[in-house]
């Protein structure tokens, strides 16, 4: 028997631990396709990533190019942070076609109505707007301050807040910002070529606190027959105290009125375009809708009241309708477009029965330019 030694342990140990000469190959092949695979793998990822920056400061490029110099944008890009464009329900909470249409383009019909849209309106009666633009005829203002209820309005669960919410959609949808340049602001002129659509108040839109004097003085005067000039007015009315949700909004609506003046008494052209101031009343019952939602808390309602503008337009504006010259001869002044069916019927349709369409409410001197009910 031969004497088992440690030299024979220890060659026995090092030939077990050693691979099989054959099977090395095949250990660093595999080793180079999980580093090449690696490699791949972070190759396509950096190229996407940089893809997805390039298409990012593309969009971001093509918007600043089109917007800039074209006043302010919707609503902090008209509210994009709330979702897309569907509709969430029926007429003013959320009419479903109301972003069917596409996108405001110029159009070779001419404007025949000039029409600045208070919050009321785009919360409470969202489709007369959509209407409008579906004439194709309309050139619609949306003052900034409209925007700014808007913005502020949009945050809550309370109808509402809904209601802001997918009147910021609409606008960011239909909004038209390339209509006319900054110094393109006389719409009602004969060679002005504003298109019919929606768009934002532009800078220069807006009459100065001074001015309202005497541009309501100047309405009074049915015989007075000359350009209005109004950088004199004493403001013996206290036009500075009215808030100033509804001061803004005023302002710009008292500048289209001063321009088409302006425009048929210098042109002496009674076929330029209308102009009204376009509100909403809100529903009767508004405060059950707070009850519906009890988890809401509904804040800042007063400024989407159509009722205080219109108070204070009459104010300023009473005899606007004394003289053909002073007043718009196919339209109205002041127009309270019909409450949407669904701020009508719930939820006091069950609890109240009053269920029923509201009427339209105008302030007219002509008929024919009455809105139909919907």
């Amino acid at each position: 028997m031969v004497p088992y030694t440690e030299s024979q342990t220890q060659s026995s140990s090092s030939e077990s631990s050693e691979p099989p000469a054959s099977s090395r190959p095949k250990c660093e092949g595999k080793d180079a396709l999980c580093k090449a695979m690696g490699a791949l793998f972070l190759q396509h990822r950096v190229e996407t990533l940089e893809s997805d920056v390039e298409k990012l400061q593309y969009k971001r490029d093509t918007r600043a190019r089109s917007t800039k110099g074209k006043g302010c944008p919707f609503g902090r890009e008209g509210g994009r942070e709330v979702g897309g464009s569907r509709g969430i329900g029926r007429d003013g909470l959320g009419s479903e076609g109301l972003s069917r249409l596409p996108a405001t383009s110029k159009r070779t019909q001419p404007v025949e109505r000039v029409i600045v849209a208070d919050a009321s309106l785009l919360i409470y009666s969202l489709r007369t707007v959509h209407e409008w633009i579906k004439a194709g005829n309309c050139h619609i203002v949306v003052p900034i301050e409209a925007l700014s209820t808007l913005d502020v309005l949009k945050k809550g669960e309370h109808h509402i807040n809904m209601a802001a919410r997918k009147a910021m959609r609409f606008l960011d949808e239909r909004c038209t910002r390339d209509a006319l340049g900054s110094e393109d602001n006389d719409i009602f002129s004969k060679h002005s070529e504003a298109q019919p659509g929606l768009f934002a108040q532009r800078e220069g839109q807006k009459l100065k606190p001074e001015e309202v004097e005497g541009l309501r003085m100047w309405l009074l005067d049915s015989n007075m027959m000359a350009p209005v000039d109004m950088h004199e007015g004493h403001l013996a009315w206290s036009f500075r105290k009215i808030p100033n949700y509804i001061r803004e909004t005023l302002l710009c609506a008292l500048w289209f009125l001063r321009s088409r003046i302006n425009a048929v008494v210098r042109d002496g052209d009674a076929l330029a375009p209308s102009f009204s101031l376009a509100l909403a009343l809100p529903p009767p019952h508004l405060d059950e809708f707070e009850d519906s939602a009890p988890s809401s808390n509904l804040r800042y309602a007063e400024r989407a009241d159509g009722r205080q503008i219109a108070h204070w337009a009459k104010t300023c504006c009473q005899d606007v309708h004394a003289s053909s010259s002073s007043a718009s001869e196919k339209g109205d002044w002041i127009i309270v477009a019909p409450t949407a069916s669904s701020w009508l019927s719930a939820p006091c349709s069950v609890a109240n029965g009053k269920g029923e369409q509201a009427t339209s409410m105008m302030v007219s001197a002509r008929p024919s330019a009455k809105i139909e009910q919907r």
